[in-house]
Formats: C-alpha cells, structure tokens, sequence
C-alpha cells in the first residue's frame, strides 16, 4: 500500500478544553511555578510583593483553565492579560505618587502596597498569558519549562566564576554545614531539570511521574559519584596578557604563540602583552585589552606576618618573564633549564621532588616570606610572590575548587630604593653573552636621544649613577604617560616606539617594554615581568589574599649588583580607568578557610574541628520520614476498609471494594466513566457492572434507603469474592502491601 508523504504540520490552536490536563499534573505544575515565581522575586521584590506574586502564580493556573473551558478566543485572554500587566505597573505608580492618600499608613506600607499591587497582577497576567498559549498550542510547553529553569539561573547567577559566597543567604546556610556550595548547587541544576520536564507533561498517572522522578534522582546521584573530583573549569580572561593556559591555546590555534612548551607563553598574545614568538608581520595585539567581570584566578595564604611599611603597597606574583630581544620585540628565554639566562624564575610545576630555581637574590638585602598558592584557573606556569626560591607541593584541600597547590618560599626586597643608589646595574661577573642578553635593544636611536632629553635634568652629582638614572627615565614615564585601554597601538609595526614618541598614551604593557628600553639604551640590565600585581589595602586583614583576573600585570624589573632583579613599576599619574571593583572580603575570608581544610569556610563554631557530611543523620532522617509516611499510608488504608458510618456504608463499602482492585493497578482510566470501567472489568468482577448501578441510585437520591445501603454493600462483598477468586495469590499479597493504593481510587 503507498502512503503519499506529507509535511509535518506545525502546532496550530485546538479548541478550548482540547488538552485538558489532569488534576494532579495541575497542582503539580502550580506548585513548581510557585516556586519559580519565588525564586525571581526573592531578590528584588518587598514581602509584601512576594507573597502576592507566588497569590498571583498560584491563581494564574486555575483562572486560565476556566477561560479555557469558557471558550474564551486566544486573541481575547492574551490581550486581556497584556492590558492587566500594564495595569500593575500604573496602578502601582499612582500608589507611590498618591501620597496624601497613603500619608496615615506610612511610606513602608505604601512601598509595600505598591509591590503587592505590580507583582501580583503582573505575574498572574504573564503566566496566566502562558498558561493560555500552553492550554490552545502545545508548543509552548516549552515556555514554561524554560521559566522554571531560568529562576534558577537568575538567583544562582552571582555564584558564577567560583564566586560561591553568593548568593549570600544560601551559600552561608551550606557552608555551616560543610557542604560543598558547587555540589549543592549542581544538585539543585539536576532537580530543576528533572521539574521542567514536568512542565512538557499533560497527562500521566501521578505515581508514574514519581517513580520517573526517583529514577532521575538516582541517575543523577551516580553522575555526581562519579565526576567527585573533577573540576568545573571556568573561562577566565586574564586582560590579555595570556597568563591562562586557555588564553595561551588559543592564541596558538591563531599562529600568535610559538612559544617552548607551556612554560614558555607569548607576552603579547593579548591586548596586555608584548613578547609573542609569532612571525614577523603578525599584529602582536588584540582589539581590546581584554573583558568580562573580574573572575578569581588564584587564592594565597601567607604563612607569616606581612608589613606594608617594609614591604610596600602592593605584591607582585611574576609568572614568567621577558628578557631576550629579538624580531623587534622582548620574547621569553629559549632555554632556562642550566640555570643561567632567566633561571631564576620556575616555569614548571612541583611534583614529587621540590623545585628550587638559580640563585639571583642576596639574602642578606632580602626578607624570606613563605606562601602557599591555590591556582583557581589552570596555568601554563606557577604563579609566585617575587622572588621565588623554591616550590614544594602542596595537599589539595578540594579538589572541585582548586586545580594547582604548592608552597613557595620567596624573597621580598627588604632595603628601600635609595638604598640602591650608587650600585651598579650590571653584574660584572656576568658573561659578555649575558650582557648582550640583558641590554639588547631596538636599533632606533630615538630611544638614546630621548633618554638624553630626559636625563639632562638630573643631578650632576648623580650624572653616571645607574639607580638614579632609571629613577629618572620612571618619573618621566610617570608624569607624562596617561593610562588608557582605549590606545593599543596594534596598527603599529613597533606598538612601544608608538607609544613612547606618539601619544604616550597606553597601559601596563606600553610603560613596561618603553621603560625597559629606555634603561636598557643606558647600559641598565633591565627584563619585563608579567603576572599579577595586588594592591595590600584590598586585603580582608586576614592571612589570605584573592587575586583577581583584573589584577593581571606586565611590569619591568632591573638587575642591581649585590642585590638582584628589582620590581620597578610605572605607575602613571593620569588615567582615564575608574578604581577596580573592591575584592568580596567574605569570598576571599571563605577561600581562605577551605584552603586551610575547614570545609565549612569559616563558617562552624569551631573552625578546627573537621566536619564532615552527616550521610548517616541525614539517611536516618529520611528513613524515619520515609517510615512515618508508610505508617500513615497504611493507616489511612485499613481505616478505609474498615470504615462504617451510619447512612454512608453501602458508599463506604464500595470505595473499600475499589480500594482492592486499586492495589494491584487496576483504577479508572483519565476521562472512563464508571459504567465503561464496570464493563471493561467483567471478566474479572461481573458484580460490578449491578454494583455500579446500584452505587449510582444511592449517591442521586437514596442516600437514606438502608434497603439500598444493604444492596451496595452486598454486592461490594461479591465484587471482593470475585477479586479473591479470579486473582492470583501473590498479586493479591503485593496489593495488600501496597500502601497507596487507595490514593488512585476514583
């Protein structure tokens, strides 16, 4: 037989009452929307406001099967709610403006008034809109799944880029108990999945969604057993100096990065850096300095006392540095493994055995500061406090939250800068190779004839002191430089030279590489550091410090005989960028705490005492619920079957005959009348069909004949024998054990 092929038709409306749904997917579905409703509104609306929006919820669904079974038109109820949705928002204004109306109950009370007037009319007019497209087309079930999960994303959305103290209400309740707030709440994303699906459903058996449920559940429990210890990576944007490890495999995928291996990045993979091994010709810059909200990239325990005073406004983490010129621009150092050329920063993570890098710093003008790193985002290199002398690995207090953990023992310059003055810039024990490396340079002579211009204003007594010469070149950069991240100079074949003879207007990469050659066309060993630079005044007074991706940095450092690389950063007087965001003092005081192995972030009585998820209180909680429920479920049932009362038995005797055939499944299809259920069941109860009937004559008219009482309950014991007779043993004894059985009788 041919069957002509046609195209599938779209969703078109049906009649009013077309797609009925069951009594129970209703109410279920009121319940999720109501807490749906509660959840957007909980953040932005008064008390007041929230109780009458989940009012509003509640109404929306009963009020828009009513339209639908009144044959309302489609076009009718949509305007209707749209006109009523317009209306909460006048009448919620004129409420506010009425003033002298309102003057005797208070301005609390008439704010209150006001949101209980806009969120409870405009939530019953949006989902009572919905609910009608959803009752006349099928297809936009689907909106409704869709603002169910969406309330979940609306308040869980500050708990986005590990920021997981907020929100503040839930993250707090969690971690008291020591859970894990990322566990919590890709348990509450499986949930919520598993409820919107409960909006696709129109009709089903209540004990069937249930179990459909409890089978999620369990699937969902497994999935989570077995991804423990994996961490939810998160996409980080270090302001375009490539310090991630994704920043750097993408700006390989675009031929910017040939670096060696990860340890060697590109500086200018990024709008924030300069030092990209790319072929000559390639635009060493992005459009943009970078974007995004600043996301935590690393968290730091301080093992010792810090002193601002000694040791300066702000703390510099180097990742790797710049030092060899070539191409026209500073690149990483090839090879750094023999300890020479750059050895003293660690490109590699600790494994097994310590790390220690080369010796470049005299301890005796040094203060040893240990630290403990907690990478939050994947890098291609440590990030350490300056200077680094040793890597030792770390325990991973959680392995969800952290993916890299190592101790650094660093040094911090302990001398003031004019303590430095006098000492020469180049070592001379260095090799000549060294030299060249340190000193290398643009051939373009403006750089000398500008560092000249600068320097006549110095101190002839001060005329061949290298420390007073780069103080120099600084405060010129200082003074006359403005930072900006609207100049990146990306269309220049020599982004520095156009910045530094142009219009002097840049950022942190700019001044860096322009300082740097500057010092360096005075015979002043000088390298580019890139990492991150924290102010200390940021800091929540406690041992742990949060660095941000918007803390990202290139800096230049100098070499000062006797001492060591120095930090030597350019901090320009004038910008046009507004002050960073302050650090969530809560968020980095509670990833302080779960770095240190206190689960709960602070949050216990005792911080010391090791909590650990209570499975068996919570198994025995549940299983005394799950008890209490079987009790009462089996109470209810034997109370119906032994339930008599005086002008109700025959009626009671035949809900108690149901009862029994409900035990073992067999019940009232959605929309069979009696009679059909009587007739169908023949086989098996031929009493049935003259039970139905004599049921019927009852409950119309003589619900006070004790001869038609009798009758019923007669028939009732003859439908039960039937049930005994044609029913096999073991199928009787499940239905005896099934305890809700009875709530499907119809």
């Amino acid at each position: 037989m041919n069957v002509a092929l046609q195209p599938a038709k779209r969703s078109q409306p049906r009649a009013p009452g077309a797609w009925m749904e069951s009594p129970g997917i209703v109410a279920f579905k009121t319940l999720v929307m109501a807490g749906a409703t509660f959840l957007y509104l909980l953040p932005i609306a008064t008390p007041s406001g929230l109780v009458a929006g989940l009012l509003g919820a509640g109404l929306a669904y009963p009020v828009a099967s009513a339209l639908d079974a009144g044959r309302l038109r489609l076009t009718a109820g949509l305007v209707g709610m749209g006109t009523l949705g317009a209306a909460s928002l006048w009448l919620s204004g004129w409420v506010l403006e009425s003033t002298g109306i309102w003057s005797g109950v208070g301005i609390g009370a008439t704010i209150g008034l006001s949101d209980a007037l806009f969120f409870g009319l405009a939530v019953f007019a949006l989902i009572g809109a919905v609910r009608l497209l959803v009752l006349r087309v099928r297809t936009f079930a689907f909106v409704e799944a869709m603002l169910v999960i969406g309330s979940v994303v609306w308040v869980f959305a500050g708990h986005q880029n590990r920021t997981i103290s907020e929100p503040r209400w839930f993250a707090d309740w969690i971690l008291e108990r020591g859970w894990d707030p990322t566990e919590i709440l890709t348990g509450v994303g499986v949930v919520v999945a598993a409820m919107s699906l409960l909006m696709l459903i129109r009709r089903a058996r209540p004990l069937k969604v249930l179990l459909s449920y409890a089978l999620i559940a369990l699937l969902g429990g497994v999935l989570l057993s077995l991804y423990d210890d994996v961490v939810i990576e998160q996409d980080v944007s270090s302001n375009g100096l490539g310090l991630t490890k994704q920043e750097q495999e993408e700006s390989k995928e675009q031929g910017q990065g040939q670096g060696q291996g990860q340890g060697q990045g590109q500086g200018q993979a990024g709008g924030d850096g300069e030092g990209s091994q790319g072929p000559p010709g390639d635009d060493p810059y992005k459009d943009s300095y970078g974007g995004g909200e600043p996301s935590p990239v690393a968290l730091v325990v301080m093992r010792d006392d810090y002193d601002d005073s000694i040791q300066g406004p702000v703390l510099y983490f180097r990742q790797q540095v710049l030092s060899r010129y070539a191409e026209g621009r500073l690149q990483p150092t090839v090879d750094t493994s023999d300890g020479g050329l750059d050895g003293d920063v660690l490109s590699q993570f600790p494994r097994d055995e310590p790390l220690v890098a080369a010796r470049s710093q005299e301890r005796e003008h040094h203060l040893e500061f240990p630290t403990t790193m907690h990478l939050l985002v994947d890098h291609p290199q440590p990030v350490a406090l300056t200077h680094a002398e040793r890597l030792t690995l770390a325990k991973n207090p959680n392995p969800r939250m952290f993916v890299a953990n190592y101790h650094v023992d660093s040094l911090r310059l302990g001398l003031p800068y004019d303590r430095l003055v006098g000492r020469d810039t180049v070592d001379p024990s260095w090799p000549e190779a060294t030299r060249r490396h340190y000193l290398g340079h643009p051939d373009d002579p403006r750089y000398g004839a500008l560092a000249d211009i600068i320097l006549r204003d110095l101190d002839p007594r001060f005329f061949d002191d290298d420390m007073m010469t780069a103080l120099m070149l600084k405060r010129y950069l200082e003074k006359n430089g403005f930072y900006t991240l609207k100049e990146t100079h990306k269309d220049s074949s020599d982004p520095t030279a156009s910045f530094l003879f142009g219009s002097l207007r840049g950022y942190c990469v700019h001044f860096a590489h322009a300082a740097a050659f500057l010092l360096r066309s005075q015979g002043i060993a000088a390298r580019v550091a890139l990492g991150y630079a924290v102010q200390t005044h940021k800091r929540s007074g406690g041992s742990s410090l949060l660095i941000m991706s918007s803390d990202a940095h290139a800096w230049p450092e100098i070499y000062v005989a006797g001492v060591g690389w120095v930090t030597f950063d350019i901090y320009p007087e004038a910008s046009d960028q507004p002050p960073r965001p302050p650090v969530d003092r809560n968020l980095e005081s509670m990833l302080g705490e779960i770095a240190r192995d206190d689960t709960t972030g602070g949050k216990s009585a005792d911080p010391d005492a090791a909590f650990v998820m209570p499975w068996r209180s919570i198994a025995l909680t549940l299983l005394s619920l799950l008890a209490a429920a079987l009790a009462l479920a089996y109470a209810i049932k034997f109370a119906r079957r032994l339930q008599t009362s005086a002008g109700r038995e025959g009626i009671l005797a035949f809900r108690a005959a149901l009862d029994r055939l409900a035990d073992i499944g067999i019940r009232r299809r959605f929309g069979e009348s009696r009679e059909r259920f009587a007739q169908r069941l023949a086989p098996l109860a031929p009493s049935l069909k003259p039970l139905t009937a004599a049921h019927l004559q009852v409950a119309l008219g003589g619900a006070a004949d004790r001869d038609a009482h009798a009758e019923v309950a007669r028939l009732s014991r003859s439908v039960i024998r039937e049930y005994k007779d044609n029913t096999r043993l073991w199928k009787r004894t499940l239905g005896a054990l099934n305890p809700i059985g009875w709530w499907f009788t119809r």
